[in-house]
């Protein structure tokens, strides 16, 4: 009599872990889509990420060379007033 308790309560069990594992199973196939689209997700963010670091350096770098051709467009200025003096044959003093 224990014994055939026993067997019957095991048997259910067994049913009822078919059951959830074949739930499982149909879940695993229905959401199969939603695990790709999130692991997919991932990966594109992590590019976006690596590409906003990228465009953070080529920004540093070009505010630098901005800042650098500004700097020498300036001495290029006061170059060039005292060639086009130097061309009408004028000369500009250098020390007053």
């Amino acid at each position: 009599m224990f014994f055939n308790k026993s067997k019957k309560l095991l048997e259910e069990r067994e049913r009822e872990l078919e059951s959830a594992l074949a739930k499982l199973a149909s879940y695993e196939k229905e959401f199969k889509d939603v695990i790709e689209k999130n692991s997919l997700l991932a990966e594109k963010i992590t590019l976006i990420q690596e590409a906003e670091k990228k465009l953070r350096e080529l920004n540093d770098t070009y505010q630098k060379g901005l800042d650098l051709h500004q700097t020498l467009k300036k001495e290029i200025l006061i170059y060039q007033e005292s060639l086009e003096i130097s061309s009408y044959g004028l000369h500009q003093p250098q020390y007053s």
